[in-house]
């Protein structure tokens, strides 16, 4: 079994792309095995793929016949390497260079005490600039790295970096059978891997990260009013959006599935996301007061849990987070009732 796995989502088509993913099979070795799992449903593009792995020793490829969507598509290649001890994402636009590949693998070798190793990480933004954006979470403290990780500007930086395969099983736990997986529980992704051990970084090689999506607010907001429709859920639900991530992030802390062991740690680690959520939760529902009010005056029950939780004095609990449900119930019964027997099961056994 090779050590490390590549693993490629994809469902966009072209020359770039088809040029991406053929420069990433290249890579494959006795050490490095290429894992692409293809959403387009061209079958074009399939041939293509299934050509690629002729071509290539440890290339192994999985056109789905119907797209999966991201995230279990995300989950289905990570299930494909459950037996490597490392694995880094690359999306089909983006490009990783081979030398940055190896050298976050000789770091991590050496580095027992590392959860992910990120290399030079260069972001191609909308407006032709290109920053570097290379940063390292090193404090020994779980809690600090949280905190330091956990600024607007550094969200999703670290995800595609090289990562300790089971340092990310927490996440894989928790997001199966959930039922109200949204964007962001990518970065529920990297608070995992940063909240149980350091993020290195290096400057060998390069990965070129198109920050298109991350530029463009609009289309941000778009793919969240997207989700959320996915869901059943009408699309002004997007105003709770931050609050939905504070209590995403502090179940994940405080339940079964945490991913930190202490108790203690779990309670401050969830702290440290939950307050920023909160602050701009709060910005929001200020902003946007008097809708909220008309949406909720039938619902007298999910006022007073918004008010709770909304609260600047409110910490994360058990108890507060229970609140959640009574408020989504305002807008879908159904999926006020899922929520709540997840959050049950998530609560159950946390030890």
């Amino acid at each position: 079994m090779s050590q490390c796995s590549l693993l490629v989502p994809t469902h966009r088509d072209g020359r770039h792309v088809r040029a991406s993913l053929a420069h990433l099979a290249s890579f494959a070795s006795r050490d490095i095995r290429v894992i692409i799992a293809d959403n387009s449903e061209l079958q074009s593009k399939h041939n293509f793929l299934h050509d690629l792995a002729r071509r290539h020793d440890n290339v192994d490829v999985h056109p789905h016949a119907a797209n999966i969507g991201s995230t279990a598509n995300f989950l289905f290649l990570l299930e494909q390497a459950a037996k490597s001890e490392f694995v880094h994402f690359c999306a089909d636009d983006d490009t990783l260079t081979l030398d940055c590949l190896e050298t976050s693998l000789s770091i991590i070798r050496q580095k027992p005490g590392a959860s992910s190793v990120a290399g030079h990480l260069l972001a191609l933004h909308l407006d032709g600039n290109c920053t570097i954006e290379n940063q390292a979470f090193m404090e020994d403290d779980p809690t600090t790295r949280m905190r330091s990780w956990f600024q607007p500007s550094s969200w999703n930086l670290p995800f595609y970096s090289l990562h300790r395969r089971s340092l990310i099983q927490p996440w894989i736990n928790l997001i199966e059978g959930h039922p109200m997986v949204t964007p962001f529980f990518d970065f529920l992704f990297t608070s995992s891997l940063i909240s149980q051990g350091t993020l290195l970084r290096h400057g060998s090689g390069a990965y070129l990260w198109r920050a298109d999506h991350w530029d463009d607010s609009a289309r941000n907001a778009q793919a969240r009013m997207n989700a959320y429709q996915s869901l059943g859920l009408p699309k002004q639900f997007m105003v709770f959006f931050d609050l939905h991530f504070a209590v995403e992030a502090a179940s994940f802390f405080l339940g079964k599935h945490s991913p930190v062991e202490e108790k203690s740690l779990r309670s401050s680690c969830a702290e440290a996301m939950w307050e920023p959520c909160l602050q701009r939760f709060r910005l929001t529902a200020d902003a946007n007061e008097i809708l909220i009010r008309e949406w909720l005056n039938e619902f007298p029950g999910a006022l007073m849990a918004l008010n709770a939780l909304y609260d600047e004095r409110s910490q994360p609990c058990l108890e507060l987070l229970e609140l959640f449900p009574i408020l989504l119930e305002a807008f879908s019964v159904k999926k006020a009732k899922e929520y709540q027997e997840f959050q049950t099961l998530n609560f159950a056994l946390q030890g």
